[in-house]
Formats: C-alpha cells, sequence, structure tokens
C-alpha cells in the first residue's frame, strides 16, 4: 500500500483540517541553510516572510537548530528581520515521558526535502485564507 501523504493534495488537506481544529499549526523551522544562508550569512527575506505569515494566521513557530554555540546571534538576527519564535529547540508539547521526539505539523529544513515542505505550507496558507 502507497503512503497516502506522499500527494501533496493529501498532505495540504490534512494540515488544514488540523488548523481548523486547533486554530493553530506547529511549524518547526531550521536556521542554517533555511532562514539564512550558513557560508555567506545572507538572510532569505521570502522563507521569512513565508513563516511570518504562517504566523500570522496563529501558528506557533518552533526555531530547531543544532547551531547552539551561536543560538544568541541567531536570535538577534531573527528579531532583526521580523521573526520572533514561541519556542526555541523545545518542544511545544512536552512528549518526553514517551519520546524524545519533537512534535510539529510541519518542518522546515534545508535536511528534511524542503522545497516540498515550502510547497505544502504555501498551500495550506492559500486554503486558510479562503
Amino acid at each position: 500500500m502507497s503512503n497516502p501523504y506522499l500527494l501533496t493534495e493529501n498532505r495540504v488537506s490534512k494540515l488544514v483540517k488540523q488548523y481548523e481544529e486547533h486554530k493553530s499549526l506547529v511549524i518547526g523551522v531550521d536556521y542554517d541553510n533555511t532562514l539564512c544562508d550558513l557560508e555567506t550569512g545572507e538572510y532569505y527575506k521570502g522563507m521569512s516572510d513565508l513563516v511570518l505569515e504562517a504566523q500570522d494566521l496563529g501558528c506557533k513557530l518552533c526555531l530547531w537548530t543544532s547551531n547552539t554555540k551561536r543560538l544568541d546571534e541567531i536570535i538577534d538576527n531573527c528579531k532583526a528581520n521580523g521573526l520572533v519564535f514561541d519556542y526555541i529547540n523545545k518542544s511545544p508539547i512536552d512528549l518526553s515521558e514517551v519520546t524524545i521526539k519533537p512534535h510539529f505539523n510541519l518542518l522546515l529544513d534545508d535536511s528534511a526535502h524542503l522545497g516540498g515542505a515550502v510547497e505544502t505550507l504555501q498551500q495550506v496558507i492559500k486554503e486558510i485564507k479562503q
């Protein structure tokens, strides 16, 4: 049996239903090479704008980065670009008794099929706004 969530339309539908039920989604956001180019330091405004648009709709944002040595700098850079996170390297739902896996409805991460996640989030936002 093929996984139905391989299809973007099914992922979008699932997330829209979750949003309608909770009036929010939890979006995990990586920093390096997702919000900012690791080598040049260039901030990706288009990605930031998408994340801010989701936050404006009530979505909770979780900065999830392994770059803890630069965490204060990263947080300051995000704030300078208008992006303030609800959670930083912390899952908004404590599942520690069951698992160490963080809870996100969607993860934006260059190492986790970022293009597909962005496409899904764009479509979810479009449907929510309709």
